[in-house]
């Protein structure tokens, strides 16, 4: 028989448990915070490069907004199919005629307006943690780039 380290809450970890999310949440704000910072840092670095590319580095940052109005314009669109669903369902749904099935239709709609917006936040949360990631390994490479320049020259 195998024994599981799982444990239930106990009151006191049920009632503080929001404080434990809040925790949560402000430690990846400050992580993201943290990764700004040195972001910030790393891009003065590469910009007082002795090896500076100003033609690529243009066209990587044309390239880099490219693809996060491309992103931007998916959530966007989604926003809009998820808003037009809502709708048309809410259309369907005036023809009821029993006070139960109003109220499964409200609490219906309730659910899919949170649903998306769930959705939203998680896909403009997931946009900006790819932003930083993507542009903080973009700084890397340009990094490593003036390195090998400086080994050469």
């Amino acid at each position: 028989m195998t024994h599981s380290n799982k444990r239930k809450a106990d009151l006191l970890t049920l009632v503080y448990s929001p404080f434990g999310h809040l925790n949560s949440g402000q430690k990846s704000f400050n992580r993201m915070l943290l990764n700004s910072w040195q972001n910030q840092m790393q891009t003065g670095e590469v910009l007082c490069s002795r090896h500076l590319n100003l033609k690529e580095i243009g066209d990587d940052m044309v390239a880099f907004q490219k693809a996060i109005v491309d992103r931007m314009t998916e959530q966007q669109v989604a926003l809009l199919e998820g808003i037009k669903d809502i709708q048309d369902e809410y259309c369907e749904y005036q023809e009821t005629n029993t006070l139960t099935k109003l109220m499964d239709n409200n609490c219906n709609i309730a659910g899919q307006m949170m649903a998306l917006a769930q959705s939203q936040m998680t896909g403009w949360a997931q946009l900006l943690d790819n932003i930083q990631v993507d542009y903080g390994y973009w700084l890397y490479l340009q990094a490593e780039k003036a390195k090998q320049c400086e080994c050469k020259g």
